[in-house]
């Protein structure tokens, strides 16, 4: 796994343009935006894709047939898939949370336990996206999974609208209704802690879940 590491940290750092422009991007909002939180999602959500990017990279020239003739099983490519991710993500969210502690610092701005339960829900992008993108890629191809992922994210979003839209649902001869503002009320009355925690745990599940899926599908794919 060690070899396969190194491979796709060498790929990681062949885009260190963008990472230097992420990186440049992330101390200006720093300190031109109200929120310095802003920059932990940012950096999270973009290094959390380095991930699913790799995989792109063995795709290109057939090297995925090669990659499969190496000492390395399928069940490790994908652990270190899932391994990579979660080292990228995890690294860009404890930098990026010192800098953003840093400048709450400099600003004077108090740090409570509103700052440090949102510091810790960005935690859940490291899983979430990996955890969507790698079976997409490993099922579909590089190619074709943007596809399938536009899908998914306009049916979520359709969904949302529609929820947001939507007062009360009529079924049968019961009224059920949903109320997103009532929702959002109820919400918010929880503590952030407790809100940060359970999005956190959901997404490592689903994470660990999506591994296995992972596993199934590169199974059964030939190369």
């Amino acid at each position: 796994m060690k070899g396969l590491l190194v491979k796709d940290l060498r790929i990681a750092a062949e885009q260190k343009t963008l990472l230097a422009l992420m990186l440049f991007c992330a101390l200006i909002c720093l300190f031109t935006m109200r929120d310095p939180t802003f920059v932990i999602g940012y950096m999270c959500l973009i290094c959390a894709t380095l991930g699913s990017t790799t995989c792109a990279y063995d795709e290109m020239n057939k090297g995925m047939s090669f990659i499969m003739t190496l000492p390395y099983s399928r069940k490790v490519y994908v652990f270190e898939k899932y391994l990579f991710s979660l080292m990228m993500g995890l690294g860009a969210w404890v930098l990026s949370t010192i800098l953003a502690t840093a400048c709450m610092f400099i600003l004077k701005k108090p740090i409570g336990a509103e700052y440090i339960s949102t510091v810790f829900m960005f935690l859940s992008p490291i899983f979430l996206i990996p955890g969507v993108m790698i079976p997409i890629i490993l099922k579909f191809g590089h190619a074709r999974s943007r596809i399938a992922l536009f899908i998914i994210v306009g049916i979520v979003l359709a969904l949302g609208g529609i929820l947001s839209l939507v007062g009360s649902v009529n079924i049968g001869k019961g009224n059920y209704s949903f109320d997103a503002g009532e929702v959002y009320g109820m919400i918010r009355v929880i503590p952030m802690g407790y809100i940060a925690a359970i999005i956190t745990i959901i997404t490592i599940l689903f994470f660990v879940a999506s591994m296995m899926l992972s596993l199934t599908l590169i199974k059964k794919k030939e190369y």
